[in-house]
């Protein structure tokens, strides 16, 4: 049986489910989708651990950052803005090219927000797509050996969430005004 760990035990063990947020035990094996789960069984080179504790560590650095206040609000727009990142860095690095890498993250973002048509969930997958690109930004190809590629990233998640942090935020009020935002900015409902 899994202990209740806190969100710095997560860090240090990845094979911890559970991390705390806000005092609150967040049970981070349960909070993956039905479709998440779905993804990742059809892209079993994603690294399972590693869709965990991206997940966990965007709750922590969101913390520090940008406390939770409300589910829309500008921490939500934050934790999204580094969500996509993370589980490139730590989920996607077994595939070959920097592109490849960024299309699972992409259909896994997109199965977090499976099934769900609305304002927050434009405003989540705006924030993810932004995150991603950042991605294809600071990821690199490299050798692994003489026939496999890997991709990294080489920034830690501090400088990660500096840059994401840096990013305008902007308060959008309807559904049509989510895409017609820059990439360069967050989005929020509040």
């Amino acid at each position: 049986k899994c202990l209740k760990y806190s969100i710095n035990l997560v860090i240090k063990n990845k094979n911890v489910k559970q991390a705390k947020v806000n005092g609150v035990i967040k049970d981070v094996w349960n909070s993956i989708t039905q479709c998440e789960l779905w993804f990742y069984l059809a892209h079993l080179r994603m690294n399972q651990d590693g869709i965990y504790y991206s997940k966990a560590r965007s709750f922590e650095i969101q913390e520090v950052r940008q406390p939770f206040v409300f589910g829309l609000d500008k921490s939500d727009a934050f934790r999204h803005g580094i969500w996509g990142t993370l589980v490139g860095k730590y989920a996607c690095y077994r595939y070959g090219t920097v592109s490849e890498a960024q299309g699972v993250i992409n259909g896994f973002c997109d199965s977090h927000e499976c099934g769900q048509n609305s304002f927050d969930s434009d405003m989540d997958n705006f924030n993810n797509l932004v995150s991603q690109q950042y991605y294809v930004q600071i990821a690199e190809r490299y050798k692994v050996n003489f026939f496999d590629h890997d991709v990294r990233v080489t920034k830690d998640d501090w400088e990660i969430a500096t840059y994401i942090n840096s990013l305008p935020y902007v308060k959008v009020t309807s559904r049509s005004e989510v895409w017609n935002q820059s990439l360069l900015s967050l989005i929020y409902i509040d």
